[in-house]
């Protein structure tokens, strides 16, 4: 549930980027160039949500 949380919060700010880009349209704003990093973005933003959320929900052993 966490990977699909992670998933699902990594795509959405680059969703903006993508649909100016598939219709061709010239708009410039802080989305748009963001898509210009997407992958980076996207996982950046999904590995940290993973992280904290594997930690939230202790799914992962912590060391002692």
């Amino acid at each position: 549930m966490v990977d699909i949380m992670a998933l699902a919060i990594s795509v959405l700010p680059n969703l903006a980027g993508y649909l100016v880009a598939a219709r061709g349209l010239r708009i410039q704003n802080f989305w748009t160039s963001l898509y210009q990093y997407a992958w980076f973005v996207g996982f950046g933003i999904s590995a940290t949500t993973c992280w904290l959320g594997m930690h939230l929900t202790q799914r992962i052993p912590r060391a002692r």
